[in-house]
């Protein structure tokens, strides 16, 4: 095999150890052992039949790699909790720490992520929304230490973990010690508050939360009964930064510097522009994904190698649970964007076989095929966390999807216009705003109607293995019958990446 098929495999052996480690008290020593175990039949193999039976060392390869996912995963689970002592027992504590991240706004507060001097550990504070402090800005709380609460339908200290956040703090008292001149992070916010305050100043409420979720990754601050609505009709995941839009951006921009003198540098520009986005929203696991998957397809362009969607969507996940093993069981966001991406990679090409006989144009029959695709690879995990199937989402997406393009780059126009000045934005704005009125209501009226979605609990976790263990095998047996490339269908976009928890 080939190096890059090396590489392929390891990654997967180290996915499939944080995966065992995730859900069952998996020993990493089992696997070395095992890895031993082959490197000995290697080498014992030369002895013997005078010729090394070379499969035994890739074995041993991947064993150990699997150990190591297991390892990864281990240390994240097990990091240390000094701050335990300090909480739920009504102590005024006094910590001293430097603000992390991008603070998350709310309607009606403000959350800021401080790591500790002392222990090195993180506390996530609410804070008012006339509290404002940058990234790297050092601070005194002094303020009660609290546990992440676990409701009945939310267990938001596990939603916390994944961050490696463990204590919480509610409206503490806030003193600046030390103030961050300069960062790239706060460089970024900076940027994105002007992007704010032009979209509050020229699309009226609630279509201009709708935008901000859409371009500035701003989902929090949609309201209710909208994320309700776009989650009864199934077009969620527009709001949500995932593979459509970073593929939406990233190739409108690769199209202009295409046709430019800087063609030579596209990837490098694009690139870093994905850098910098990514940053702007957030770094939501969907929108890392779509942003390293895209990072690769440039690449792939670049050194003109041809680009296999599946192994850039395996480095993908092997990259982000490099860095957090915690997202494949914590993060459901991360779980719909990955699955939506492999059902259209896999069954796509399938739907649209089916929907062409039926479908005239090409492009409505490529949003419903990947819309069917996504929506069956992920259908027991919507259901699972959230209780909800939408009937009516291939319809909606057909109604929906084909605008979204308009709205982000129309949306990002008007935004800057209006930056400048309020008349201009205004002006750019009122395409986008009608646009954006007409998904509201439709989302309105089809959510009132009874049939357009149905509500199931209680779905246990026996019957969402069984699914995936029928589905997988059958899923790439119809992508060896079915070539992708036959039907130019390209894995660009995902459209059920729509779940991110954004509660409290």
């Amino acid at each position: 095999m080939k190096p890059a098929d090396w590489l392929f495999f390891f990654c997967l052996a180290f996915i499939g150890g944080v995966f065992l480690k995730s859900f069952w008290d998996t020993p990493w020593l089992f696997f070395l052992n095992l890895a031993f175990v082959s490197l000995a039949a290697f080498v014992l193999s030369f002895f013997v039949f005078h010729k090394p039976v070379k499969i035994f060392l890739p074995i041993s390869l991947v064993f150990l790699t699997a150990g190591l996912g297991i390892l990864r995963t281990d240390f994240k689970i097990s990091a240390p909790d000094q701050l335990q002592a300090y909480r739920d027992n009504e102590e005024i504590v006094e910590i001293a720490g430097k603000i992390k991240g991008q603070p998350s706004l709310r309607d009606n507060h403000i959350k800021y992520t401080v790591l500790t001097d002392t222990f090195s550990e993180k506390i996530l504070i609410n804070a008012e929304l006339t509290e404002k402090f940058n990234p790297g800005d050092k601070i005194l709380i002094r303020g009660k230490l609290q546990t992440p609460a676990e409701f009945p339908d939310f267990n938001y200290r596990e939603f916390l973990q994944k961050d490696g956040i463990q204590t919480v703090a509610y409206y503490p008292e806030i003193e600046i010690l030390k103030e961050k001149k300069w960062s790239f992070l706060g460089l970024v916010l900076k940027a994105k508050n002007k992007l704010r305050e032009a979209n509050r100043k020229i699309i009226p409420f609630p279509q201009g939360e709708i935008l901000a979720a859409m371009t500035l990754g701003d989902a929090p601050l949609m309201p209710q009964t909208v994320k309700d609505n776009f989650n009864k009709v199934g077009i969620r995941h527009i709001t949500a930064i995932s593979g459509m839009h970073i593929g939406i951006i990233a190739g409108l921009l690769a199209g202009i510097l295409y046709a430019s003198p800087l063609k030579n540098k596209t990837f490098w520009i694009v690139s870093i522009f994905l850098i910098f986005y990514v940053t702007l929203v957030g770094w939501p696991a969907s929108a890392v994904r779509a942003a390293i998957m895209g990072s690769i397809l440039l690449l792939a362009e670049k050194v003109r190698r041809k680009y296999f969607a599946e192994r850039a969507l395996v480095l993908a996940a092997f990259v982000m649970l490099l860095l957090n093993p915690l997202l494949l069981r914590l993060d459901v966001g991360f779980q719909l964007s990955f699955l939506a991406v492999l059902g259209i990679i896999t069954t796509a090409p399938f739907f649209a076989q089916i929907l062409k006989r039926f479908i005239r144009f090409k492009y409505l029959t490529q949003i419903v095929a990947i819309t069917l695709a996504a929506q069956v690879f992920t259908l027991p995990i919507l259901i699972y966390n959230f209780g909800i199937f939408s009937t009516v989402s291939p319809l909606a997406n057909v109604l929906v999807v084909p605008l979204v393009p308009f709205i982000i780059v129309g949306g990002f126009l008007a935004m800057i216009g209006g930056a400048i000045h309020e008349w201009l934005g205004l002006v750019l704005a009122f395409p986008v705003y009608l646009i954006l009125k007409y998904i509201t209501w439709l989302s309105e009226f089809a959510a009132d109607s009874p049939w357009s979605f149905q509500t199931i609990s209680g779905l246990h976790v026996f019957w969402m293995i069984l699914y995936y263990l029928i589905l997988l095998p059958f899923a790439f047996w119809l992508k060896r019958k079915l070539p992708q490339a036959e039907l130019n269908l390209l894995p660009k976009t995902n459209k059920n990446e729509n779940k991110n928890t954004d509660r409290n």
